[in-house]
């Protein structure tokens, strides 16, 4: 993921701006972590979160794709900090024999 977001983490460094990736585990730990982060008083300028849309989105927001597959209420966050990595992304995964 790291170097895949590799131009937008130097676009961020040239403007000294603290760029850092945190795995969180499961889609439920993701969410619960990024709530948690952005509800709490750190110092943060900029969250957002990142998880596998899982299904077929359609022409559903991220917000609305995840409360209905998840049942996540993101009301605590801006649409802008709420992205969804593809679906086809699950279909290029090797698929053991």
């Amino acid at each position: 993921m790291d170097a895949f977001l590799g131009p937008i983490k130097r676009l961020a460094r040239a403007k000294s701006w603290r760029w850092k990736i945190v795995p969180c585990g499961s889609r439920d730990q993701t969410f619960q972590r990024f709530r948690s982060t952005v509800t709490g008083s750190g110092p943060y300028g900029l969250v957002v979160m990142l998880v596998d849309a899982e299904a077929a989105v359609g022409n559903q927001t991220p917000r609305a794709h995840l409360h209905t597959r998840d049942n996540w209420d993101l009301a605590f966050a801006g649409g802008e900090m709420i992205h969804l990595m593809v679906q086809v992304m699950e279909w290029l995964r090797p698929q053991p024999h």
